[in-house]
């Protein structure tokens, strides 16, 4: 995924350089792919928070979907 134009942490995150689509599956796609990239990056806490604060809405950030974020944001982890 191109980190250009976001903050420092994404320099050495792990998605970079990878398919921006792998971090905005279709509808019916599984976000495994995505997940298991993040599931290794030492980037993966400061991208949550940047996306809850955010708030991001759609696509893997820090390691979560949109609706586990959405959960998040509520409270309901």
């Amino acid at each position: 995924m191109r980190t250009a134009g976001l903050p420092e942490f994404t320099k050495p995150a792990l998605c970079e350089g990878e398919d921006t689509a792998l971090f905005y599956p279709e509808p019916n796609t599984s976000p495994r792919p995505a997940l298991r990239i993040c599931g290794h990056c030492l980037a993966r806490d400061e991208c949550l928070t940047w996306a809850l604060n955010l708030p991001e809405r759609h696509g893997i950030w820090g390691g979560t979907t949109e609706k586990q974020r959405h959960r998040l944001r509520k409270g309901n982890p």
